[in-house]
């Protein structure tokens, strides 16, 4: 009995807060007179709702991490009493996901790209799929969809032309539930506009869209944590703590692995690794993407984005440029 308890306390832990954040965000208005009306469910889209959850999610993990491995096994004693300039970072991008800080960071960031996209993804109604499909089918749905659209993207941000913007994430010297927010800004609305093309194409009814974005987020800050996930889920359902550790590694061939939430994407196209122990390492190896000032670790890594940018460009016109021979030179 003690055994089944510990492989189902993840679950016991995840899904009550999950329900908890749903329940909370649905009826914000009623509970403490909020109002809530007019807000955007998809995540990374609209302010107020996002960070709510968001903030929920976050206490719930690293309290779940303390209520499953202890005290001394959690990130809040690795932050508290062992702090890395690492940690700084992940303290930072925490409080920016959950206040209005990190919209206005993204806006600038993205030097406003973001409205113009953020206006024509809110204008585009989609298919609309699944507006009249029953709630245990549309949720399910919308988050394989989105998870589906995030593999792909997830895959080309680990590109040389997209890597500066998401080294920022990889960069984590040591991984904690915060880690799931540091983010660059362009990363990080990129991660949401397809989580937002995902949830409009399909047009679930906006509890099922809410129910979506709380599951995947709860996912999303687990991974990073140090949460006892049992391993037949990982191998069979959905992603945990012991695949996205090897996705972290600081070698490459071992972080170009385990893009999914659900494994399913990364067995169906190859990307799938499983390896019991993890990494040796986590992190990159330019120490400009970790230096403890966030603000100037997305400053520095949006220059070496455009450098990559500009260097492949001028590989192109030299390309396209053609090859002058001494005959056309007579």
């Amino acid at each position: 009995m003690p055994r089944i308890a510990a492989l189902l306390s993840p679950l016991l832990l995840a899904l009550p807060l999950a329900a908890l954040s749903a329940f909370t965000l649905t009826h914000l208005q009623s509970l403490v007179g909020v109002d809530m009306s007019g807000r955007n469910l998809v995540p990374g889209l609209g302010i107020g709702m996002t960070e709510a959850l968001t903030s929920l999610i976050l206490a719930g993990t690293l309290l779940a991490e303390v209520a499953t491995r202890g005290w001394r096994g959690s990130s809040l004693e690795r932050m508290t009493t062992a702090q890395q300039p690492t940690h700084r970072s992940d303290f930072f991008f925490a409080i920016a996901a959950v206040t209005a800080l990190y919209p206005m960071i993204v806006l600038i960031g993205t030097f406003g790209v973001c409205v113009a996209l953020r206006e024509a993804v809110g204008a585009w109604f989609g298919w609309r799929l699944a507006a009249d499909w029953p709630f245990w089918l549309s949720v399910p749905a919308t988050i394989l969809l989105a998870d589906f659209l995030q593999y792909w993207l997830h895959r080309a941000l680990h590109s040389d032309m997209l890597w500066p913007l998401h080294a920022i994430h990889h960069a984590a010297a040591d991984l904690t539930p915060l880690t799931a927010a540091r983010n660059h800004p362009i990363d990080d609305f990129l991660t949401s506009l397809t989580s937002a093309v995902a949830m409009l194409t399909l047009g679930a009814p906006d509890a099922a869209m809410l129910w979506a974005a709380t599951l995947l987020n709860v996912q999303a800050v687990v991974v990073h944590s140090n949460m006892p996930v049992p391993l037949w889920l990982e191998k069979t359902i959905v992603a945990g703590p012991r695949l996205h550790r090897l996705h972290h590694s600081f070698l490459r061939d071992e972080h170009d692995n385990n893009f999914a939430a659900f494994p399913v994407w990364d067995r169906l196209f190859g990307t799938y690794r499983l390896q019991i122990e993890g990494p040796a390492r986590f992190g990159v190896d330019d120490p400009r993407f970790d230096t403890g000032n966030p603000l100037r670790d997305i400053a520095v890594a949006t220059l070496i984005w455009f450098q990559t940018i500009g260097g492949r460009l001028h590989g192109l016109v030299r390309l396209r440029r053609p090859v002058r021979t001494g005959a056309d030179l007579s």
